[in-house]
């Protein structure tokens, strides 16, 4: 008798193999970096363009969520206003 079947086998295993490729992935992509030179002005175009990724994400993103979540929580019955 098999200890676990096909498909608990599966499941086990699919977070198991997804993390050891992401380790892997992680692995090469830190070589590939450590053997690029990058000048201080590309460094600090590629901060610039992360940042404004973060706060476009906010805004577009958290920012109106945040407020949905605030109207919901007013509206709902049994609040004292």
């Amino acid at each position: 008798m098999p200890l676990m079947s096909c498909h608990a086998c599966k499941t086990y295993f699919q977070p198991c193999t997804f993390l050891l490729r992401l380790t892997q992935e992680t692995q090469l992509d830190t070589k590939i970096a450590a053997l690029v030179q990058v000048s201080e002005g590309k460094l600090a175009v590629m901060g610039a363009l992360g940042a404004g990724l973060l706060v476009g994400t906010a805004l577009s993103v958290i920012i109106p969520e945040g407020f949905h979540a605030f109207q919901s929580a007013q509206h709902e019955p049994g609040m004292s206003q």
